[in-house]
């Protein structure tokens, strides 16, 4: 996020705030403090999953008695620095805001009425909107996700992204380049992309601490959920179903619902919760995969049997959203180096993911990667970019994929891009073999030559 950007186009008179959401330990509140600090002359910061400021915002609507002026604000904020003055140079910083609905529900107000400017962060805003008393913000706020380091981001620590960015991409550099980017990667691939294990392993010079940073994230991950859940068999079922989560990873793509191959996994896993009629468990299933996705923990992949894409079924896989838990959880289920290809799919679907998230809305066929098959077999995920009509398999698996090549001899792809972690690379007709770690760099704006009916602006306005 182009923070920056915000700020000139605030100072320029644009009225918007800005809403961060993402997951918990992805650098949203360094990234932010820093910026804030970095900006303005004078910062507030206010953080709604401490329970003391939410008593002073309780105690402050008891005393505005909902007279909401540029003054009442500006006391609510002096109770967190005593000095604060409305104006452009000032910044309030809200952390957890998902903690706060009566302050969201406030930012609208809070944008017209200050000349300060406003970021506010949240770890599960899913949390916000599913509650029947806020009214989601449109106009006044810009909602962005922060998500973990991506590859390119990761290199950067290492002082390696302008290799990244230069080296050729169908295999025609040094080979020494390339092997020096695939270690980045594998070491990538480990660590991911919360910028507290990569900070933990540069200052360690090492994997020192590894397995206590990840357990750490673990941990987070489940005193949050112990707050959200109050029924004690979701707080067992938890840990036991991210597990079962990683097992299915290793699992070949199916038609089924992924909550319905979840609940069927872990009742024929070890889990004893035999207490649980058979409704209960499956509605306790639910209820944690959906404050898993709320927090952005896993992602889901849908389906396109056939590579038709009016065929699309609903979410059929989950992958993790940073590949490092990935593959740190692959390792506590005791996963060896033959899987390591589920781990380079989970590297794809987040590419896939960023790649679709940051394009114009509609322009590819869904808001979320898809598998697809072909010739009752998998031709890996399936993309399809609606601004050229164009079709791509993209195969993450080494060696022939008979299922994705007759696909494109009967046109239902138009192009196979084959990402790997080592060659050969090159274009070879519509076949585009590349290093798997650049699959961002590669352009899927490739024209198919077919009929175009679609309507960017009208997309844009649904």
């Amino acid at each position: 996020m182009d923070f920056a950007r915000w700020k000139k186009n605030r100072e320029l008179g644009e009225e918007v705030n800005l809403l961060v959401g993402g997951c918990r330990q992805t650098g949203k509140t360094t990234t932010i403090s820093k910026f804030a600090h970095e900006s303005y002359e004078t910062v507030v910061l206010i953080d709604f999953s401490n329970p003391e400021h939410i008593r002073r915002f309780d105690e402050w609507t008891r005393e505005t008695r909902e007279l909401l002026t540029a003054e009442a604000y500006t006391d609510f904020f002096s109770r967190f620095k005593y000095d604060f003055k409305d104006s452009p140079s000032a910044i309030v910083f809200v952390d957890e805001i998902q903690c706060c609905p009566g302050f969201y529900n406030m930012l609208r107000s809070i944008t017209h009425k200050m000349k300060s400017h406003l970021i506010a962060a949240g770890s599960n805003l899913r949390r916000l909107y599913d509650d029947p008393n806020v009214v989601k913000i449109a106009e006044e706020v810009e909602e962005i996700e922060m998500r973990g380091l991506s590859f390119p981001e990761f290199l950067g620590a290492f002082k390696l992204r302008g290799l990244y960015d230069s080296i050729d991409l169908y295999g025609n550099s040094q080979v020494s380049k390339y092997e020096e980017l695939s270690a980045a990667f594998e070491l990538y691939l480990k660590l991911g992309g919360y910028p507290a294990v990569l900070r933990n392993y540069i200052l360690m010079r090492g994997f020192g601490g590894y397995d206590r940073r990840m357990n750490g994230i673990l941990d987070v991950f489940l005193e949050e959920a112990s707050q959200r859940f109050r029924n004690l068999e979701d707080k067992a079922m938890l840990k036991h179903g991210i597990a079962c989560l990683t097992r299915l990873l290793l699992k070949e793509t199916s038609g089924k619902s992924a909550v319905k191959q979840l609940s069927e996994y872990m009742l024929k896993s070890d889990g004893d919760f035999g207490f649980l009629n058979e409704n209960d468990y499956n509605d306790s299933v639910k209820r944690i995969v959906s404050w898993l996705t709320d927090v952005n923990v896993i992602k889901g992949c849908g389906f396109v049997p056939g590579c038709d894409i009016n065929s699309f079924k609903t979410i059929t896989k989950f992958y993790f959203g940073d590949v490092g838990f990935a593959c740190w959880q692959l390792g506590e289920i005791g996963a060896g180096l033959e899987d390591i290809g589920s781990l380079y799919k989970n590297f794809v679907f987040i590419t896939l993911n960023d790649i679709i998230k940051t394009s114009e809305r509609g322009k590819y066929l869904t808001d979320i990667p898809l598998h697809s098959t072909y010739d009752n077999g998998e031709i890996g995920f399936f993309l399809h970019n609606r601004a050229v009509n164009s079709a791509f398999a993209i195969d993450v698996n080494y060696g022939e994929n008979a299922s994705a090549s007759k696909a494109l001899a009967d046109g239902k792809l138009d192009f196979v891009v084959k990402a790997s972690g080592k060659g050969p690379f090159g274009i070879d007709g519509k076949i585009h073999a590349i290093p798997i770690y650049l699959l961002r760099r590669f352009n899927f704006d490739i024209a198919s030559g077919k009929p175009v009916k679609y309507n960017k602006d009208l997309l844009k306005s649904q």
